[in-house]
């Protein structure tokens, strides 16, 4: 439970420093999201 919450906490911090970098850098990017997306279940195992 540990590691999964610790991992949980990974997950939105990413995501969230990741959403704001990619939200100012491109404004809206699907092709970031999907980028995001399959970085954050690879991080995730």
């Amino acid at each position: 439970m540990v590691a999964a919450t610790s991992a949980d906490t990974a997950r939105e911090e990413i995501k969230t420093l990741a959403e704001q970098r990619y939200c100012m850098a491109v404004g809206k990017g699907s092709a970031l999201d999907n980028l995001l997306t399959a970085a954050v279940q690879e991080i995730g195992g």
